[in-house]
């Protein structure tokens, strides 16, 4: 019987490199989380940056993380407005994100892959409790970048084995999620089910075993916190909670403790 060893090992030089990808990655992370779904072609991700609540251009470098909210006191510099508190968040998560997930994975050939899922989340979980949507448009294009850097590692680590894993692991917990979201839609939705082919992936690197203790911690998790969510609501069994963040939660702490 295979017995499962879990590593808690910190490393805080890879955990700075964490952090400043978390950084260079806010902005963009910001614009995503700003723009749910992601369906309106009009306005495409790029530089400049709008005010989430007068949608003008913000000047001068107020995009970067926290510099707005701080030459503008928390506020915006043309209309006036308080900054959503969702910026700041935003900005916050991205860097405390990327600390811990270059702490616990440490400079390994899958490190890429595992910032990329981990700090891709941080949008995704905005949106999710925002809008009760799971863009698309974001998650398959971070699936195939997440497996572009899995594939770089098994040539890394000449395991090809563990890369073919990853992509069997993704189909399954797509294909298991997709059914339940078929079976009972108002439980599960289609945005969970493709959000679990990226995070099937990077828990399936690790094995068979992780994959589905993976998942298995995300519908724990959600369904932990559904309970006072359905009572503060006072929709009881009939609340609808964004699901997504918890079995993103799940997976990224699998692949943080190996």
């Amino acid at each position: 019987m295979n017995v499962i060893e879990y590593s808690f090992e910190f490393q805080l030089i890879s955990a700075i490199v964490g952090a400043v990808v978390g950084l260079c990655w806010a902005p963009f992370s910001s614009v995503l989380a700003d723009r749910p779904p992601l369906m309106d072609a009009k306005e495409s991700v790029r530089l400049p940056f709008r005010c989430p609540d007068c949608r003008r251009k913000l000047p001068g470098l107020s995009w970067l993380p926290f510099v707005g909210a701080v030459m503008s006191r928390s506020k915006c510099m043309i209309g006036g407005e308080p900054i959503h508190r969702r910026e700041i968040w935003n900005d916050a998560l991205c860097v405390v994100v990327g600390f811990l997930t270059g702490g616990f994975v440490g400079f390994h050939a899958w490190l890429p892959a595992m910032l990329t899922v981990s700090l891709v989340m941080v949008p995704v979980a905005l949106v999710d409790f925002v809008s009760r949507l799971i863009a698309t448009r974001l998650v398959y294009p971070s699936a195939l970048v997440t497996g572009i850097f899995l594939f770089g590692a098994a040539v890394v680590e000449s395991n090809y084995w563990a890369f073919f894993t990853a992509m069997m692991a993704g189909v399954g917990a797509w294909s298991f999620v997709w059914l339940l979201h078929l079976i009972y839609p108002i439980g599960m939705g289609g945005g969970d089910a493709r959000l679990c082919l990226m995070l099937g992936m990077v828990c399936g690197w690790f094995g068979w075993t992780q994959a589905i203790l993976g998942i298995m911690f995300g519908f724990l998790f959600g369904s932990v916190a559904g309970i006072p969510y359905g009572i503060v609501t006072k929709q009881y069994l009939k609340a609808q909670l964004p699901f997504g963040p918890w079995l993103g939660l799940g997976a990224v702490l699998m692949t943080w403790f190996q």
